[in-house]
């Protein structure tokens, strides 16, 4: 599944046929290229700081002194290595440049490698802190080979000033070993699986990425090659050092799988073009995007589905990338508005994008999708207007922010002021009204004056009343220094707070203030009774009484929460 998507892209983008063998062997079998890179720290560090041709290392605190944690080949001529402590190295070469060690700035700098090397394959993964492992199955032709793929890769990561090397093999865990541990022949060995086992028995021990102790005894009994370790019988081994080197043996060879974790997840639809020019000009990139937009909606309709969240990745001939990452507010499978979504964000990178060294490859991605409903058109023009409010509400939220658009969503809650909640309009509801919620009242019949009022107070007003008997509706009430007279009242209706809403030590629970409305603390969980009464001059509203009198206060409190049209 993860190879389709990428080479029907690749078919469509670059018009190049699938073969049926991948060089010597099946396409079945699996190619892992791995790189490592010895020096990365110093590396990183004669980059940042300009240090070509200084002796450069990495210092680290351990038991209260200063160790070398890793040093470049400058300091390896002069017998500078890891393990010694910086005094040592200074009494050997006083000019030493030593820095502090910083694994996390390293691990930064190769997942920026790593997400460099997407151009080759989207399955790149990290092989510790100082290699990549990618799954260049069925991505090789598209390159001249695999040795060919494997140079270019180098090339780039070189001229970065990164020392590196390299290995493909059809096992992470061989292709991860000779990479480290080359062997006579080739620079960069290209293994396939008829030939492993002979290429395996030849590497070291230390190649099996066991434990220090357990390689140290492996080597103290004379296994120094992993072709003497698979002389000795399996169940002595087992018995001697634990399951955890037939794991390492069978990982080597293919017979224990061993998955690679991409770094950036796989999107399920995916169109690329590749240049043989590098695009300069914003205007370019606009223009090529139309053709991959057209591709990618084409596939998303096969499957009838829509992207949600749309990802352009610009990819730069010195290895620098960019990405516009756009949304939809609903499934999307029309290319002019992609290419529309996509424009402001294109326009932001304008900069960054015409000052570095031009764009060769640009990569539309789909990563994530919905279902795509078949919409008729109506005669009333509804089916349009909603498309309109939908594309405008996209538009808004690229160029306002997600969050500067919102839309009221229900809750269900009994409480006024919890009842609705706003959400980024470009989100689905995880509970959306239905389209019909009710069913159409019957043309002979009156329907029923609303519940609810047309505007409610973000906070309810006090306000004072005078009642016949406690618990009864207001006969006359005072709001904003306005007396009114009530002629007819409707109510109570009783609304009581949730009771697993408890406050703990005096504090109002978070649904009692949602509405803005403040209790203090003894009067937050106390019921409201609403009610909803037309004045002498025929206005309406909404009122409630703050608490039960006789149970929950002796004195009831009044508030203003709505008006009625």
């Amino acid at each position: 599944m993860r190879r389709a998507w990428y080479r029907l892209a690749n078919e469509q983008a670059n018009g190049i046929a699938w073969p049926n063998m991948i060089e010597k062997g099946s396409r079945a079998e699996n190619r892992i290229c791995a790189v490592h890179f010895p020096t990365l720290a110093t590396d990183r560090l004669q980059r940042l700081h300009g240090l070509s041709g200084r002796a450069v290392a990495t210092v680290e605190k351990a038991k209260g002194a200063s160790f070398i944690a890793s040093a470049n080949p400058n300091c390896g001529r002069i017998g500078i290595a890891a393990g010694q402590t910086l005094a040592e190295a200074r009494a050997l070469y006083p000019d030493l440049v030593a820095l502090p060690a910083e694994p996390e700035a390293d691990m930064a700098a190769l997942t920026r490698i790593a997400r460099a090397a997407d151009r080759f394959t989207p399955l790149v993964g990290i092989d510790g802190a100082d290699g990549l492992y990618l799954d260049i199955r069925g991505c090789a032709h598209l390159f001249g080979g695999e040795a060919q793929m494997v140079d270019d890769l180098l090339s780039r990561i070189r001229r970065q000033g990164f020392r590196v090397s390299a290995a493909v093999a059809p096992t992470p865990a061989l292709a991860s070993a000779l990479s480290r541990h080359p062997l006579p022949g080739p620079a960069t060995p290209i293994v396939f699986a008829a030939d492993q086992r002979e290429i395996i028995d030849r590497l070291p021990t230390e190649a099996l990425r066991l434990c220090e102790a357990t390689t140290a005894i492996l080597l103290r009994l004379g296994l120094k090659l992993i072709g003497q370790v698979h002389a000795q019988p399996r169940h002595a081994l087992i018995q001697r050092f634990g399951p955890d080197l037939a794991r390492r043996l069978d990982q080597i060879e293919g017979f224990d799988d061993e998955p690679i974790t991409p770094l950036l997840p796989v999107a399920p639809f995916v169109a690329e073009r590749r240049f043989a020019e590098p695009l300069m000009q914003l205007e370019s990139i606009t223009a090529s995007l139309a053709p991959l937009a057209a591709q990618l909606c084409e596939r998303l309709q096969r499957r009838g589905e829509g992207a949600l969240q749309l990802t352009a990745r610009l990819f730069h001939t010195d290895g620098a990338i960019h990405d516009a990452s756009v949304g939809a507010s609903a499934p999307l499978a029309d290319a002019v508005r992609m290419v529309a979504l996509m424009t402001p964000r294109l326009e932001a990178l304008a900069e960054r994008v015409e000052g570095d060294s031009g764009v060769d490859i640009i990569r539309l991605s789909a990563h994530s999708t919905g279902p795509l409903k078949a919409a008729q058109t109506d005669l009333d023009g509804h089916a349009n207007a909603k498309a309109n409010l939908t594309e405008l509400v996209d538009t808004l939220a690229e160029r306002l922010g997600a969050s500067a658009v919102q839309r009221f969503c229900p809750v269900d809650s009994h409480w006024p002021g919890a009842a609705p909640e706003t959400i980024p309009a470009a989100e689905v509801p995880a509970h959306p009204w239905p389209d019909h919620a009710l069913p159409a009242p019957h043309p002979d019949v009156a329907p029923p004056p609303p519940d609810r009022p047309l505007r409610v107070f973000s906070a309810p007003e006090p306000i004072r009343t005078m009642a016949s008997v406690p618990e009864g509706p207001p006969i006359r009430f005072t709001w904003r220094k306005i007396t009114y007279q009530v002629a007819v009242a409707e109510g109570p209706e009783r609304i009581a707070p949730p009771w697993w809403l408890a406050p703990a030590d005096g504090a109002a629970p978070s649904d009692a203030q949602d509405d803005g409305f403040l209790p203090a603390p003894k009067r937050a969980l106390q019921t409201r009774d609403y009610f909803r009464v037309e004045d002498t001059e025929g206005r309406r509203f909404w009122l409630f009484r703050q608490g039960l009198y006789g149970r929950e206060t002796t004195q009831p409190e009044w508030f203003m929460h709505g008006l009625f049209a």
